[in-house]
């Protein structure tokens, strides 16, 4: 894949959007191209030479690295959570892209969660892709290809980026390739390090989708539990930013161990309302709540815990 994109870029392309599952590595491709292109040694990327060592650190003046954030004085950003802005566009991108690329070779602009650009940014961006300056490369990131404009669409060649492997996730985080905990990652690395790190917490909840037959204390104390480890500080934009994505991996944790119960009674409760639940808690709904809720109907939904 990697070859190909850079055989294409040669040929002139200049707009990519690699989509795929968080935690793919879609980022790591997008700089992966942009050390290969930059590097100064024969054998490319050598990893050692001054260029592969500022690509390493993010430093590399030729690359421009723009991702959403949190605009702790908008309150409505702060609902939502993060996004791409107009000013971002115009002062990151747009301002620069007057300027030459301040060493030899190209310029790459990694656009991490594109689909983040709302309609104002989006516009803004699109003269640039329409008819970039020289030697200048678009990556746009991204998990949702149905977030974009479709004009931002039709000016990218579209690369899809699959799951990482069992093997490649169990190398990567330096752990068994037989680890239970893969199995409900999607071949994400993201997801599948947050599980880690909250391993207990995750083992728990699983136990539950298997026999949720609970009493409301147990319940509540497992709710207590999803919300202290999906919880980003209210002071600190980040933080609270990163808790919409924490809530998107226990969506998806649910998910696949409701597959794997294989308990027909509770996927066919809950498989529909994943979505909807979730949309609850971006409309700024107390995840706390809405966790209760779920966790009691699916103790309700369970027929005696019967698996057919």
């Amino acid at each position: 894949m990697k070859e190909k994109i850079i055989e294409r870029i040669n040929k002139m392309s200049s707009s990519f959007i690699f989509h795929g599952p968080k935690g793919c590595g879609k980022k790591h491709l997008a700089f992966d191209i942009a050390k290969t292109l930059l590097c100064s040694s024969d054998k490319k990327p050598c990893g050692t030479c001054d260029e592969c060592r500022k690509v390493d650190e993010m430093n590399h003046v030729n690359i421009i690295f723009v991702h959403p954030h949190i605009d702790p004085e908008d309150k409505k950003s702060k609902r939502k959570g993060m996004t791409i802005a107009i000013d971002d566009v115009r002062e990151q991108i747009i301002d620069q892209l007057v300027y030459t690329p301040g060493e030899k070779g190209k310029r790459f602009i990694i656009i991490d969660q594109a689909h983040r650009l709302n309609k104002e940014s989006a516009n803004a961006l699109l003269k640039s892709l329409e008819e970039p300056p020289a030697n200048t490369v678009f990556f746009l990131l991204t998990h949702n290809l149905h977030g974009f404009l479709p004009t931002i669409i039709s000016r990218c060649q579209v690369v899809g980026v699959p799951p990482l492997k069992r093997n490649e996730l169990a190398q990567i985080l330096n752990i068994p390739s037989n680890h239970f905990l893969i199995d409900y990652a999607g071949g994400s690395v993201t997801a599948l390090r947050f599980y880690l790190n909250n391993e207990d917490t995750i083992k728990t909840l699983i136990d539950f989708i298997n026999s949720p037959k609970r009493p409301y204390n147990e319940i509540k104390v497992l709710v207590e539990q999803i919300t202290d480890m999906s919880t980003g500080d209210e002071e600190n934009p980040i933080a609270k930013a990163e808790e919409f994505e924490n809530l998107e991996y226990v969506m998806s944790l649910i998910g696949a161990a409701l597959l794997k119960s294989e308990n027909v009674s509770l996927i066919n409760k809950t498989a529909m309302e994943l979505n909807s639940i979730f949309k609850k808690i971006y409309q700024n709904t107390s995840s706390t709540t809405v966790f209760e809720n779920m966790l009691l109907e699916l103790s309700r939904a369970d027929i005696g815990g019967q698996n057919v």
